[in-house]
């Protein structure tokens, strides 16, 4: 799968930690793999069935730069795009429409998502200490989520 060039990102300022056609296996970057694990787990939710205020609170617990999940599409990260909600962290997705040239049924858009190269590091810490806190919920590793 050949990625599109993408001439409106600076890589001295955003680098990219997944690319791939929407709808089908994104591919993750090495060192971004507690991002790709999280938006597996939460993109799955959805075994819990409805959630309420009080899941929301056990979900998030301490990782309150993750609160405004609660509010996103359920179930959130489902879409990489999602990402970009949380932009205080330092997203940006792009997605790029086919160019017309694919063949018939081979015309999905292509997305990237980049991250704020100067706060990778600190970005990267927040999914990791995020994902250990979701692994280790009973009631995620009941559902099957884990």
């Amino acid at each position: 799968m050949e990625e599109p060039e993408n001439p409106t990102v600076s890589p001295e300022c955003w680098t990219l930690v997944a690319s791939g056609y929407v709808g089908d296996i994104i591919h993750w970057e090495p060192g971004f793999e507690a991002l790709a694990e999280v938006q597996w787990i939460l993109s799955n939710l959805e075994e819990l069935g409805e959630l309420q205020k009080s899941d929301w609170l056990e979900i998030i617990g301490d990782n309150h730069c993750f609160d405004d999940i609660q509010h996103f599409n359920f179930p959130p990260f489902y879409s990489l795009t999602d990402f970009e909600e949380l932009s205080f962290l330092g997203f940006l997705s792009i997605v790029k429409e086919p160019d017309g040239t694919e063949m018939p049924g081979q015309s999905f858009d292509w997305l990237d998502l980049y991250v704020d190269t100067d706060r990778k590091e600190e970005i990267v810490r927040h999914f990791v200490s995020f994902r250990d806190h979701l692994k280790r919920l009973k009631r995620l590793r009941d559902a099957g989520i884990l």
